[in-house]
This record gives C-alpha cells, structure tokens and sequence, in this order.
C-alpha cells in the first residue's frame, strides 16, 4: 500500500525502510520499469480519479478491442478517459489522440451518371464531424471533360456519420474514385 511523506526527514531510514520498499511495489504495480529495457510497462488497472490539478495516464482493456491494453489519459476534475492507443489501421480507419480528437479516412467511388452519394465513416464520431478534405484518386481521361472530377462536400452534409459528396449534375460522366480524411470528436 502506498504511503505518502515516506521517507519525512526526521524518519530513521532502518525504521522507514519497510515503508519505502512498499511504496516502490505500490508504484511496480502500476507502472513497471523492466531492466535491461528502456520505456515504461503500464500493468491495467482501474480508472484512477482526478482532481482539480491532476491528470493520470494508465493502462486498461481496450474499448473497441478488449483482449488488447491500450493506453488512456485521464483529464483534470475526474473527466472521461481517452483511450489513444486504439486505432482501426485499415482503410477505411479511424484514430484518437490523446486530446480526444479523432480522425477517419477512406476512400469511395462516385459512379458515372450519380451527382451526389453518401459517403459514412468506418466508425462514427460520438460527438461532432470538424472538418472533411477530400482528394481525387482517379485521374482525368483525356476524352473527358474535366468538370467531371470536380467534387464538393458542403458543410450541411456533413454529418457525425459521414458526409455526402457532390458534383456538377451536368458531368456526370466518369467513374470518380477519392480520398478522405476527416476531423472530429
């Protein structure tokens, strides 16, 4: 069990001596330093409380993959945790950062003869979508016009979600293959 003020410096370090040792197996089993290794091992544990000053970084169960640890932080005044470790690295994938920021990115085709299609995020934001940029992946055939490749995504589309893009219902007739990434928490 950890206690605090150990050693004071009035304390006679052969009578405090036991005190320390627990207090360094206290910390072991949290956070470990493996010898012979740099870096830091976080054991999992349960979600600390935080106060007005503090913040706390730990290791727990993933949420989204439950066999795996990932790593949180903890804002002041007890706010929720962030689980930034945990990320789906494929494409379409989406990651957190520490701040609690997220981000998504994909690709989508726009088919010939559609103006506008809905475009959804491999894993929805909880709260709100900041900001979509999107990038053409196909590139302009000659015999095409290149108003065909001109693509929109309004901000009233854009959703939690996902988002839906759009371009000029007059060229309409190429395939349109794209990119996107967007901002969110």
């Amino acid at each position: 069990m950890w206690k605090s003020n150990i050693p004071l410096d009035t304390d006679d370090l052969s009578v405090s001596q036991a005190d320390l040792n627990g207090n360094f197996t206290a910390l072991n089993n949290v956070v470990t330093l493996v010898a012979g290794q740099e870096g830091i091992k976080f054991t999992r544990v349960a979600a600390p409380t935080t106060a007005a000053t503090d913040v706390s970084l730990y290791g727990a169960a993933s949420v989204e993959f439950p066999l795996q640890t990932a790593l949180f932080f903890k804002n002041q005044n007890n706010a929720a945790s962030v689980d930034f470790t945990s990320a789906g690295k494929a494409v379409p994938g989406w990651c957190r950062l520490p701040s609690g920021i997220e981000l998504r990115w994909g690709g989508f085709t726009l088919n010939t003869t559609v103006a506008a299609a809905p475009c959804a995020y491999a894993k929805i934001f909880p709260n709100n979508t900041l900001h979509v940029a999107i990038t053409l992946r196909s590139a302009p055939t000659a015999h095409l016009d290149a108003r065909d490749y001109q693509l929109a995504v309004a901000n009233a589309d854009v959703t939690q979600n996902g988002f839906t893009v759009r371009r000029n219902p007059n060229y309409v007739t190429a395939t349109v293959d794209f990119s996107y990434i967007a901002i969110g928490y």
